[in-house]
C-alpha cells in the first residue's frame, strides 16, 4: 500500500514577498509502487495520475509531470490523458518534457518526507528552477511495534556554511 512521501506545490513565486501563489500540487506516493498524482488548484479541474513511476527514473519523470502544468504545454497531447502508465511510455516523451522544465519551468515548494526516493539537491543541482526545498527536522510517529510515539530529529545542514 502506498501512502503519500511528498509534495510539490506548482506556481509562481511573488515578486514582492518570495512567497509561492501555487496553481497545481503534485502528490508523491510511495510504497508498493510509486506514482505521482497532479491535481489544479485553480482554474478549470484538473487530475492526472502518474503511475508506474520507476524510482530510479522519479526526478526525470516528477519533471515531465509538472510539464504539463505549464501553460505553454497546455497542447501537449499529454495533459488530456486523466492516467499515464510511465512503463509504457518512450524515454525520450519524458527526457523531452522534463527538459522543458529544467530550464523553464515554473516556480515549486518541495516537502520532501524523510525516507523519500527524492532528494533535495536534485531540484537544486539539476534545474534553474526557482525553488525552495522543505526538509523535516523532527517527526513524531505511532509505532504498532513498540506501542508508543516515537520521536526523531533530524540534522539539518547550516544553510550559510558553504
Amino acid at each position: 500500500m502506498s501512502s503519500m512521501s511528498s509534495a510539490v506545490f506548482v506556481g509562481s513565486f511573488h515578486q514582492n514577498d518570495g512567497d509561492l501563489i501555487p496553481s497545481h500540487l503534485v502528490q508523491i506516493f510511495e510504497g508498493n509502487s510509486l506514482s505521482f498524482v497532479v491535481t489544479a488548484l485553480e482554474g478549470p479541474e484538473f487530475r492526472q495520475t502518474w503511475q508506474l513511476v520507476d524510482p530510479e527514473a522519479a526526478f526525470e519523470t516528477l519533471l515531465a509531470a509538472i510539464a504539463l502544468t505549464i501553460p505553454d504545454h497546455g497542447d501537449h497531447p499529454m495533459v488530456n490523458f486523466r492516467t499515464i502508465d510511465v512503463s509504457r511510455l518512450p524515454d525520450s516523451a519524458i527526457t523531452e518534457l522534463a527538459d522543458a522544465c529544467r530550464t523553464s519551468g515554473p516556480g515549486i515548494v518541495v516537502t520532501l518526507g524523510a525516507r523519500s526516493v527524492l532528494r533535495p539537491e536534485q531540484f537544486v543541482n539539476e534545474t534553474s528552477l526557482e525553488v525552495q526545498v522543505l526538509t523535516p527536522f523532527m517527526e513524531r510517529t505511532f509505532s504498532a511495534w513498540q506501542n508508543e510515539m516515537i520521536t526523531t530529529h533530524f540534522h539539518q545542514s547550516d544553510p550559510e556554511a558553504k
